[in-house]
């Protein structure tokens, strides 16, 4: 009987002992599989880092010029705070069309690039270039007011250009740029115009305007109507005609 016991104790050690080891080889077999896992983890999430660099370098670059996107202006604009007044030029190629209908858009696009080169050359360490779309751009000049902002360019171009004061918004500032090109490209092209108050002052002037969309409205509502008064000759002391006015009457 106590032979039997032996037996049966040895026999239960030698259990748990093979038990223990699967266990400990169990154990270091998911220790294991979890440092490759975390390598496998870590060179993920490092091609994760450097695709999403590369991503966001692609979309703050245009798509075919060495120039910086739309969003990459909003962004640096818009989303960072401004403690000083810097300067932007609102630069439009004259007569672009021209070019693509007359020698295909691929010399339109060397053109593009060569013109944004340049452009790109010139800037100051700070300054950039953004195409807007296009042939339209904006250059950004860092802390520059409007009397340094002044450039010639070499290829004809209008650039209308405004300051962009800390508490501006990037479209703000891009409207009032763009309204100074206008008056540039009005003027006879190929020139730099500086946005002063008077070209601010007629650019909010248009920008008061009624739109079709409220004169159709006004039309529909029965505020539009016309006045006629009569045209009156003192000299033949007798009526010649009449006049016609149209008048836009508001509620208020």
């Amino acid at each position: 009987m106590g032979f039997n016991t032996s037996i049966m104790t040895l026999i239960f050690h030698v259990l748990f002992l093979v038990l223990l080891l699967v266990a400990l080889a169990f154990l270091l077999y998911m220790l294991h599989r979890g440092r490759v896992e975390r390598r496998k983890m870590r060179r993920l999430i490092d091609r994760l880092r450097l695709s999403n660099s590369k991503l966001s370098r692609y979309v703050d670059l245009d798509d075919l010029t060495a120039a910086q996107s739309r969003r990459y202006l909003v962004d640096r604009i818009d989303r960072h705070k401004r403690r000083e007044t810097h300067a932007l030029l609102y630069v439009d190629l004259d007569e672009f069309k021209t070019v693509n209908d007359t020698y295909g858009h691929d010399v339109g696009d060397a053109l593009l690039i060569k013109v944004t080169d340049a452009m790109v050359a010139a800037c100051r360490p700070g300054d950039f270039v953004a195409r807007l779309g296009g042939d339209e751009f904006c250059v950004f000049l860092k802390g520059c007011d409007l009397e340094r902002a002044g450039r010639r360019v070499i290829r004809t171009a209008s650039i209308g250009v405004c300051e962009l004061r800390p508490d501006q918004s990037m479209e703000d500032a891009l409207n009032i740029a763009d309204a100074a090109l206008y008056e540039a490209k009005s003027k006879g092209k190929n020139q730099i115009l500086v946005a002063d108050q008077d070209v601010v002052l007629r650019m909010r002037q248009k920008q008061s305007r009624p739109s079709a969309e409220e004169v159709g409205a006004a039309l529909e509502n029965g505020e539009i109507t016309y006045f006629v008064q009569p045209i009156f000759d003192l000299e033949q002391d007798r009526i010649e005609g009449v006049e016609a006015l149209i008048r836009w009457v508001k509620p208020d």
